[in-house]
């Protein structure tokens, strides 16, 4: 497990404060204002000395963004992602199979987005996204305990209704050479979106 510095965490939270009032303040478009979802999709999870698995995810995830132009938004939000106990392969320095260990991940985090509408009514948007998640793994064997590292991935967002939105993503999450072997998560998944914001 890695701790954030000080001095990080000081800056996003002073980013945050500064930021907060005009962005409540500015901002419209279809893909502005406050939001809500909930995502299912497959995760892989693997590391140096297990087998790579698919299991289910299920997420959940809230937020807010502005839409500054018609073709740029950027905003954040807060999400918890469930992924499934699988069992997996475990393997020595040498590559031997010497058992299994059964685990999953419970993730948590904050992401930042930024998105670029396309069409003449905006309604199409791929973006990317960037941001910093906890797992804790759950599940009896190695790896265990909790990790923290930075998360990035990309998707397609698609509103074809007023305030309602779907989206498909990919995620990608390593949590670096500590006691866990360089364990990391893959997700892809399908989501739906509320926006409480003007939309149209």
């Amino acid at each position: 497990m890695r701790p954030i510095p000080k001095t990080v965490a000081a800056a996003a939270a002073l980013v945050a404060f500064v930021a907060a009032p005009s962005a409540f303040a500015a901002g419209s478009g279809p893909w502005s204002g406050a939001y809500a979802g909930g995502q299912l999709g497959l995760n892989q999870v693997s590391s140096d000395h297990t087998s790579s698995e698919n299991a289910l995810n299920l997420g959940i995830y809230g937020g807010y963004q502005m839409q500054f132009s018609q073709h740029f938004v950027f905003g954040g939000d807060v999400f918890y992602n469930w992924n499934q106990k699988m069992d997996h392969a475990v393997y020595n320095d040498a590559g031997v199979n010497v058992g299994t260990a059964n685990f999953g991940t419970n993730t948590y985090g904050v992401d930042f987005l930024g998105g670029f509408p396309v069409g003449s009514m905006s309604h199409w948007m791929p973006y990317v996204k960037l941001g910093y998640g906890w797992a804790s793994l759950q599940g009896s064997g190695t790896p265990s305990g909790n990790e923290n590292a930075v998360r990035y991935g990309a998707g397609v967002a698609w509103m074809p209704v007023r305030h309602l939105s779907f989206n498909v993503q990919y995620m990608h999450q390593n949590f670096g050479s500590g006691a866990n072997d360089n364990l990391q998560n893959d997700n892809w998944t399908v989501g739906a979106t509320w926006h409480f914001g003007p939309a149209y």
